[in-house]
């Protein structure tokens, strides 16, 4: 039987170069979701502030807040030995 149609052309070798999901990890963290439009204007908003991306907006703006929970994370583990001993 003839094949009809063009077949997929396939990939020689998988791709040496990692894909980029950096701006889902974000996402999957603190489990934003968010509608279109709130999406669009976060994205506005970035470009404004001359960023590329909303997470690139999130990231900035939550910049202080993230580093305080980094210290009180390590502070809270420093003092766990102290506790159980």
């Amino acid at each position: 039987m003839a094949q009809r149609g063009r077949r997929r052309a396939r990939a020689a070798a998988p791709s040496i170069k990692p894909r980029r999901v950096e701006n889902r990890v974000l996402d999957s963290l603190i489990g934003l979701r968010v509608s279109s439009e709130h999406q669009k204007a976060m994205d506005w908003k970035a470009k404004q502030l001359g960023l590329k991306t909303a997470q690139d907006w999130i990231r900035e703006y939550m910049k202080d807040a993230i580093e305080q929970a980094v210290q009180e994370k390590q502070a809270a583990e420093s003092q766990l030995p102290l506790l159980t001993a």
